[in-house]
């Protein structure tokens, strides 16, 4: 426990052998990474924050949520929009682990658009799953992975989940380096969500009925895939800001 208080870059090849353990989120240990240390957080930067979510991200989706919540988000904007008073109330509470901040930005008749709102308030660790479940699974007296479409397959999932972590990383460096980019990150999003529905499904694919099943974490990792296309700006809206960053102008949707 406390291992990772300080999460440098040079730690993460420990990190997953951590997780495996029982491990403290709060108390300022793997919350707030990237926020201002005045407020309990260790001051590093935006990718240091993002390669930490990424290992937890490995073994369990539901254990990163709340690491994503503490250092992206609607609390990096209280930290850098909000006045001081709420900033030192808030921001606190959420490094311990006391605090969960929220955002509400979805509604019937609105859905991504959040200028419409009337309310006002991976895949890395299926590839490793399904790596690991290639080799010791046996049809016709050898393991699939000495197949060629298997090798194939797998060879193209890794490229994809390869790509997609090196379009986030360079999005997250521009916003830490003050120049943030719509292009890049809707591009980064809309990859990364395009690519962990299809890398979840042909890891569901290889591992046939067992994939399927609950009794496996491929199911759930496919359906987590398929919500994060949807939320925080859907795939559509991705590719909309993208196209309206290549030609310099935003294109009214609504007439």
């Amino acid at each position: 426990v406390g291992l990772f208080k300080f999460a440098k870059r040079a730690d993460v090849q420990y990190m997953v052998g951590a997780l495996r353990r029982p491990v403290r989120i709060g108390n300022n240990y793997y919350l707030g990474i990237n926020l201002p240390e005045q407020y309990g957080g260790h001051g590093l930067s935006h990718l240091d924050a993002v390669i930490v979510l990424e290992e937890f991200a490995k073994v369990s989706p539901a254990v990163a949520f709340p690491v994503f919540e503490s250092c992206f988000g609607p609390i990096l904007a209280i930290a850098h929009f909000a006045p001081e008073t709420l900033r030192t109330r808030l921001i606190p509470q959420v490094v311990a682990g006391k605090s969960i901040v929220a955002v509400a930005m979805s509604e019937p008749e609105a859905g991504s658009a959040l200028t419409d709102l009337r309310t006002r308030a991976i895949v890395q660790g299926a590839l490793d799953y399904v790596l690991d479940y290639v080799q010791q699974r046996k049809q016709f007296g050898k393991p699939i992975v000495d197949f060629q479409a298997v090798q194939l397959r797998l060879a193209d999932m890794a490229m994809k989940v390869e790509a997609a972590r090196l379009l986030i990383y360079q999005a997250v460096w521009s916003a830490s380096e003050g120049m943030p980019s719509i292009r890049q990150s809707s591009i980064a999003k809309c990859f990364a969500n395009e690519m962990v529905r299809e890398v979840t499904g042909h890891a569901l694919q290889m591992m046939g009925a067992y994939g399927y099943s609950k009794a496996f974490p491929i199911e759930q990792r496919m359906r987590d895939a398929w919500g994060w296309g949807i939320a925080g700006g859907a795939i559509d809206i991705q590719k909309t800001n993208i196209a309206s960053a290549l030609v310099g102008r935003r294109f009214d949707q609504r007439r």
